[in-house]
């Protein structure tokens, strides 16, 4: 008996090839690896340089939490204002050039920190007292939270880049 070439016992199952080994990986996967792993070093590497650069902010930024508690403690207007103005000299000092900070009082102070602030709160805004009160005037609107506001954003915000750049 002759058999029939269209019966399904004529079938045979399929030879699977085995499966592709995931080590080692070929060349470009190397490529990638290595190009992955120095990017996120380079990222972290510019994280850590960051961080380090901006200490002085860090510290300048709690120093004025501290004054601040001062302001709700009934410390005097002019004093505070001193202190204000004192620590954004320290700060300035830290990372602009002496040449072009240490010398600046009144009206040239509060310019230089709305320049580089990129605000105008110092020399038009709720901080225009400061420049006073720290030369020990007394001034009928003695509220002390806009300078501490102005403070705190130019400490957060200021730019080193640009004013250098301005300066040369």
């Amino acid at each position: 008996m002759a058999q029939d070439p269209a019966s399904l016992d004529n079938l045979k199952d399929i030879g699977l090839l085995p499966a592709v080994p995931w080590l080692p990986p070929a060349v470009g996967w190397r490529l990638v690896a290595v190009a992955l792993t120095a990017g996120v070093l380079v990222f972290l590497f510019r994280a850590v340089e960051r961080w380090r650069r901006n200490a002085y902010r860090r510290e300048s930024l709690r120093a004025l939490d501290a004054v601040e508690t001062g302001v709700r403690a009934g410390e005097s207007p002019a004093a505070v204002a001193a202190e204000i103005s004192a620590l954004l000299k320290r700060a300035a000092l830290a990372v602009f050039p002496r040449a072009a900070v240490a010398d600046l009082t009144g009206d040239g102070w509060m310019e230089f920190l709305d320049r580089t602030g990129r605000m105008t709160d110092f020399s038009s805004g709720g901080a225009k007292d400061l420049w006073p009160l720290a030369r020990g005037a007394s001034l009928p609107s003695s509220d002390m939270s806009g300078v501490v506001d102005a403070a705190r954003h130019w400490l957060r915000r200021h730019r080193v880049a640009e004013a250098a750049r301005e300066a040369a």
